[in-house]
């Protein structure tokens, strides 16, 4: 009996395979996985946060490096009860709810701005992930990932070696569709004028690191209404409250607090886009075809954001990044009206002199 099942098995495996590729995407059953790269967010070890951004453009850089055609991320649990990361003591970034909400509207998301990125598989245990590790997959990121001993170095200091071994990094673009729907946003309310869009940090965690909404609104108001026209892209964690007195008046694209690739879309298409230092800028950043500043690299009273932090993650104090374009940069001060005024002045300046 057991010789029947294992030689049933056997046979019908190979339709299987072909199954699970085109539940999860492909589109094509016909696939020979040395030619995908397979990516392991394991969940064990990393967040339900932005800093997927630095696995999916270091993935890239290994499957270009590897020859394959497409990549493929494997979202792994983490072997807790809701399957995100326990963190270390009473530390917790995000409850369940969360945690659950970011995964499905965040993370799935920003898989798509990687255009080989054809398929995504969400694993409902460890085991799962292992057998597509173990018995399916030619070619892995991290190359050592193993599902019982799982680590992943997603610092921008690794991000940086990535960039110094391959020479790009900047792999994150908008969808196609996206953009169309953007372009007509900005056809129908900007009238031509230069779009500056200006992302706000309004979280009721470190609240120090938010965004000065007084310096933000002057600024806009300040901006020279006959050429441009400033958006607020406002912190999806308060885009459903009311606007604060601070941006009256001030014209808020909602949508790109919702869909990651209509935020996408909004700062390819943009004339210049302002921050401070947070998540969502950094999709700007890694997109070599947007122009973008961000404010308030350190706080020093926050410690994900002080100069010690910056030091473990492999940010030099008052550096830029090597791979940034000239129209891709870091201010280390506060985000002020004046340093905001000043910062913009010189970009612009250095945007219409090229």
């Amino acid at each position: 009996m057991h010789k029947i099942f294992r030689r049933f098995k056997e046979k019908v495996r190979p339709y299987l395979n072909k199954a699970f590729f085109l539940i999860h995407g492909s589109g094509k059953a016909e696939i020979d996985s040395k030619d995908i790269l397979y990516a392991f967010y394991d969940l064990e070890v990393t967040a339900a946060s932005y800093d997927i951004l630095n696995f999916l453009v270091m993935a890239e850089n290994e499957r270009i490096a590897r020859g394959c055609s497409r990549l493929h991320v494997i979202f792994v649990p983490a072997n807790t009860k809701d399957g995100f990361i326990k963190w270390p003591g009473d530390y917790k970034l995000f409850n369940t709810d969360e945690n659950i909400w970011r995964f499905r509207n965040l993370l799935i998301p920003c898989c798509w701005l990687i255009p080989s990125c054809r398929s995504v598989c969400v694993c409902t245990t460890r085991d799962e992930a292992n057998f597509i590790n173990t018995k399916i997959c030619s070619f892995r990121f991290p190359s050592d990932y193993i599902v019982s001993i799982p680590y992943i170095d997603i610092r921008w200091k690794k991000l940086n070696e990535s960039y110094g071994k391959y020479k790009q990094i900047q792999h994150l673009s908008a969808t196609e569709g996206a953009k169309k729907h953007v372009a007509l946003w900005m056809k129908g309310f900007a009238y031509n004028k230069k779009v500056v869009t200006i992302t706000l940090r309004e979280s009721t965690y470190s609240v120090k690191r938010n965004s000065n909404l007084k310096s933000w609104g002057d600024f806009a108001r300040s901006l020279d209404p006959a050429i441009y026209f400033p958006v607020i892209v406002r912190d999806t964690e308060r885009a459903m409250e009311p606007v604060p007195s601070e941006l009256k008046g001030i014209e808020i694209f909602k949508d790109a607090s919702w869909n990651i690739e209509l935020r996408m879309a909004l700062y390819e298409l943009s004339y210049l886009n302002l921050g401070i230092s947070n998540g969502p800028p950094f999709l700007a950043f890694l997109n070599k075809k947007t122009r973008v500043v961000i404010y308030k690299m350190v706080t020093d009273t926050e410690y994900a954001s002080s100069p010690e932090y910056m030091a473990q993650m492999g940010i030099v104090m008052n550096s830029q990044f090597e791979w940034a374009s000239p129209y891709q940069r870091l201010v280390w001060e506060n985000d002020d009206f004046n340093t905001i005024s000043h910062e913009f002045d010189k970009m612009v300046r250095g945007i219409e002199g090229n």
